[in-house]
């Protein structure tokens, strides 16, 4: 059977701290979930989202799962790509312009 896996970006953890904090007991078993997703290498995420982490608890935390922020590979990029062209709508980027709002897909590769 294929493990699923999963990616999560900084603002998941940070609101994550937020309406469960860390420091809070009855919040651990949230905290131990993250831990053992990260620990079986189903949860990973960018080393850029690591660096976005400011929050001193979060910051404290994530440092013991450094190994699941990866760095943005050449093969990662390219299937980012693959997976954008297949699936446009996936991602917006929005520019305001004046009074409007517009998608520009050129900023989604």
């Amino acid at each position: 059977m294929i493990q699923k896996k999963y990616a999560i970006d900084a603002c998941a953890l940070i609101e994550a701290s937020k309406f469960y904090p860390l420091d809070k007991k009855s919040f651990v078993h949230v905290w131990d979930k993250f831990s053992e997703m990260f620990d079986s290498k189903n949860l990973i995420s960018s080393i850029e989202v690591y660096e976005e982490i400011k929050d001193k608890d979060l910051e404290f935390w994530i440092k013991k799962h450094k190994n699941c922020f990866l760095p943005l590979s050449i093969n990662i990029q390219s299937k980012t790509t693959e997976i954008l062209a297949s699936y446009p709508e996936f991602v917006k980027i929005f520019i305001r312009k004046t009074r409007s709002w517009v998608t520009d897909p050129q900023f989604c590769l």
